[in-house]
């Protein structure tokens, strides 16, 4: 399965988010900031598939971080989240495209993404009871 790289500053999201990845199957590299991103993308010998990131996050540029991670691995795919409105997010320079959920999302929204952004053509979802 596919290994993520999980940006996001809020904890209790972010804790939520890894659940719901690891229960669908992904390995999951954890971030709080751009800095522990980037020391975790420079850390990891093997390939990250994807990262998922919060647009707005203190003290960080969204495009930046994204700019210096695809720099590092040319074939990273991202996933932008964010609980901002379009026109905010306009304001950072984010084109809330095909790449980009708005919060909050289920965990079968954020699934099909992956898979969408991936190109997986199936992805296991949460394990049934029984």
């Amino acid at each position: 399965m596919p290994t993520i790289l999980l940006i996001e500053d809020d904890l209790a999201v972010r804790r939520v988010l890894r659940h719901i990845l690891l229960s669908q199957g992904h390995s999951v590299i954890e971030a709080g900031s751009a800095p522990e991103a980037m020391r975790a993308s420079a850390g990891c010998l093997d390939p990250i598939d994807l990262a998922i990131t919060d647009v707005v996050m203190p003290r960080t540029n969204c495009n930046s971080l994204i700019a210096e991670l695809k720099s590092a691995r040319p074939n990273l795919k991202v996933v932008l989240i964010s609980g901002y409105a379009e026109d905010i997010l306009s304001q950072y320079g984010i084109d809330a495209g095909s790449n980009f959920l708005k919060k909050p999302f289920t965990a079968e929204q954020l699934g099909a993404k992956i898979q969408e952004t991936l190109g997986i053509e199936k992805l296991r979802c949460f394990r049934q009871a029984g």
